[in-house]
């Protein structure tokens, strides 16, 4: 059976969104709530939804393409792997 990989590469920007983490696997990302919203709801003042979303490999902004290549195509170009079973 084939094995789906997914993986992500957070994009370069000048204006980094200050409510993102992320490791090796995952991306957490915290999106405040509407103030008013959470005053109706009897949550107070409001406060933030956290997400996590898992990858098999997050790729940070600063690496280069032959390190996308490497972790992300190479096993697959090379014909390492076919239908999840190594040849």
């Amino acid at each position: 059976m084939a094995h789906i990989k997914t993986y992500a590469r957070l994009k370069p920007t000048n204006h980094p969104y200050e409510e993102i983490d992320n490791n090796e696997s995952s991306i957490y990302l915290r999106v405040p709530e509407n103030l008013r919203e959470a005053q109706e709801a009897g949550r107070g003042r409001g406060g933030s939804t956290n997400h996590e979303f898992k990858f098999a490999h997050v790729l940070n902004p600063n690496v280069s393409q032959k390190e996308v290549f490497e972790t992300a195509a190479k096993s697959i170009v090379e014909g390492d792997y076919f239908l999840g079973r190594k040849l």
